[in-house]
């Protein structure tokens, strides 16, 4: 708060105050909750996890939000009255329609756990992909939503733009081939029999 306080109460999952909270039917944060824009520090990831206490306080904070029921879903008077249409796309508190979330499954291959980023990047990829009109959930800001879709299907995803380094995650396909500067050629293969992931045959140990 301006005077240096802490509002209270506090709640990281909510988007919006109930009536009933003291300071009033207001939002706390802009395009998503507490709880997903704490992930946001893509900058600087090993040091968002420290902050967080370390690889497993992180990763507990990661599952809790991929599994957290949001207070509305169910409630027909809450939804009725939700403001926020961008923050769609709902696995937990985890919202695929709007851009502060699509770093974070990702994260867990950061915390040592590729397979977790696997499953969650297809469960997305399966969920809110869907070949119909409709098929993109929330605001597809200058194809945002679009392109977390082709990065997901490549396997792997640029957590933080500026370092020029892309994260594993895991393919949606068997077999591609990009077309790349000078006549080269970067084709991406996933074999269900192998545990690695291997550039030019050589293992990647870190993930990145």
């Amino acid at each position: 708060m301006a005077d240096g306080s802490w509002l209270e109460p506090f709640d990281p999952c909510w988007l919006i105050r109930p009536d009933d909270h003291p300071a009033g039917r207001v939002c706390d944060t802009d395009e998503g909750s507490s709880v997903q824009w704490s992930f946001h520090v893509l900058h600087d990831i090993s040091g968002l996890f420290a902050a967080m206490g370390g690889a497993i306080r992180a990763r507990e904070k990661l599952d809790f939000l991929f599994s957290h029921r949001p207070y509305w879903e169910g409630n027909a008077e809450l939804d009725a009255r939700w403001p926020f249409i961008e923050v769609s796309g709902r696995v937990g508190e985890y919202a695929h329609g709007n851009e502060p979330c699509h770093h974070i499954p990702y994260l867990y291959t950061l915390l040592g756990d590729r397979w977790a980023s696997d499953r969650c990047v297809k469960l997305l990829a399966d969920r809110f992909y869907p070949n119909r009109p409709d098929g993109i959930c929330g605001n597809d800001d200058c194809g945002q939503i679009s392109a977390w879709y082709v990065f997901a299907a490549m396997g792997f995803y640029p957590v933080n733009p500026a370092a020029a380094e892309y994260v594993v995650g895991g393919p949606l396909f068997s077999r591609l081939s990009l077309s790349l500067p000078g006549g080269k050629s970067l084709t991406v293969c996933r074999d269900a029999s192998s545990n690695d992931v291997c550039l030019n045959g050589r293992p990647l140990k870190k993930g990145i």
